[in-house]
């Protein structure tokens, strides 16, 4: 029975080979071709599959988008690439067919040798990734004895997850383990295992049950276990594993890595960001923890004075309205006030005397352009007395072109007319005074 050569395989690094188109179908609205071998890998394992271009004689370029397998034939999904779909509207629209399944359909003889042209960086990229995979996953068992549970090679950054809970100093170990087996450029071995040595065959995961083939992927003395991807040579052409985070996820651990250019171009991004950190706090690798310290030191010191500041004219301030407040029939004092202080101060200052006074507060903030308007009272004191700021609030709104809501203890809003926020102000007095 006929199958695909899967030259993948035999030259892992082989970027470009000529093939026989066998059969063309069309399936669903989609061209399919099989050729009698192929360098595109159809993806598997966790990796992605291969992208590339297939090429024939005449110059028609058709993209490689998709696969299927069936009996061990690899079905090419096809599309006209990007650079060739103006074929369609050359020459004579009457002759020349617009649909394009039909039109590569009666372009495209059985039996004519394409070039297959593969985006060498995507499968460069699903090589690093996937062989970093099982580099990472040896060291865990070597270290720890701790297996994997699951792998998502993702377009950004890769996802492993490992049996067990782990801690900083574990996980460093681990990083410099696995660079380590980097810089020995251990051999990579990808090969069919013989149906007479399955039994013999001890690997860190169990093998699967099936009758067909089962791929090994063995690095030396570090790692064997099943895999069908398609893998570095050597562990040197990995340059680089970084693990970015770990967390806890379903009772195990999930760790976040790149691999190979992802991983250095990451690192290469990270010192460009860290140097213009240690420029903006004019220091150096060495002392910077020590810098964002005595920062640290410094604001904690400066919060504490702003707080002591701000006690102090809050206790001030609240004292000076309360003196100046008229007390209504209920014995709540009401106050009312426009203060030229920015809106977060007076903000405090109403939460403040509300906190500390049976008192109703009314109070303006015009430091900036649109002033800002508050009301308050104690919530419990609201309650008792059945004050609701909030439907007040709404109600006279419009007196100043107030924008904002509230509940029944506390109600403040933006003032879009700005001449008029004391025509607010004193309505809401008014009611207030005169419960």
């Amino acid at each position: 029975m006929f199958e695909t050569e899967t030259l993948y395989y035999k030259d892992r690094h082989m970027s470009r080979c000529q093939a026989e188109l066998l059969s063309l179908d069309v399936d669903q609205g989609s061209i399919y071709m099989v050729f009698d071998k192929t360098i595109f890998f159809p993806g598997g394992g966790g990796q992605a599959q291969d992208r590339g271009y297939i090429l024939d004689p005449a110059g028609l370029k058709l993209e490689v988008c998709g696969f299927k397998e069936s009996d061990k034939l690899i079905y090419h999904k096809v599309r006209l690439a990007k650079d060739s779909s103006d074929l369609l509207f050359k020459g004579n629209k009457e002759t020349i067919m617009s649909d394009e399944c039909d039109y590569i359909r009666s372009n495209v003889s059985l039996g004519t040798k394409f070039d297959m042209v593969l985006d060498w960086d995507h499968r460069l990229d699903g090589m690093q990734q996937h062989t970093g995979q099982h580099v990472l996953s040896g060291v865990f068992y070597k270290l720890f004895s701790r297996n994997t549970l699951g792998l998502h090679i993702g377009k950004d950054v890769s996802q492993l997850d490992i049996v067990g809970e782990f801690d900083d100093e574990m996980v460093k170990r681990v990083e410099r383990y696995a660079n380590y087996v980097i810089s020995r450029d251990m051999l990579v071995d990808n090969y069919v295992l013989d149906k007479e040595q399955v039994a013999e065959t001890h690997t860190r995961r169990p093998l699967p049950n099936t009758s067909g083939d089962i791929r090994i992927l063995k690095i030396e003395d570090l790692d064997i276990n099943a895999c069908c991807g398609v893998h570095c040579n050597t562990t040197g052409m990995l340059r680089l594993i970084k693990i970015k985070k770990y967390y806890r996820h379903k009772g195990n651990t999930r760790f976040e890595y790149l691999s190979g250019a992802r991983a250095i171009s990451y690192l290469l991004d990270r010192d460009d960001y860290f140097s213009q950190i240690l420029l903006k706090y004019d220091t150096n690798e060495v002392n910077i923890l020590k810098a964002l310290g005595n920062l640290e030191s410094k604001k904690d010191d400066f919060a504490e004075r702003n707080k002591i500041l701000l006690d102090y004219y809050l206790e001030t301030k609240s004292k000076k309205l309360l003196d100046g407040a008229v007390e209504n029939s209920k014995g709540i004092l009401v106050v009312k006030e426009q203060l030229e202080e920015e809106d977060w101060m007076v903000e405090a200052l109403a939460k403040y005397m509300t906190n500390r006074h049976k008192v109703i507060v009314i109070l303006a903030s015009l430091s900036q352009s649109s002033a800002r308007v508050f009301l308050q009272i104690d919530k419990k004191l609201a309650k008792e007395n059945s004050i609701k700021l909030a439907s007040v609030f709404k109600e006279y709104a419009s007196l100043a072109g107030i924008k904002g809501g509230g509940s029944d203890f506390m109600a403040q809003g933006q003032v879009l007319d700005k001449k008029n926020v004391d025509k607010f102000i004193d309505k809401i007095y008014s009611i207030y005074i005169g419960l």
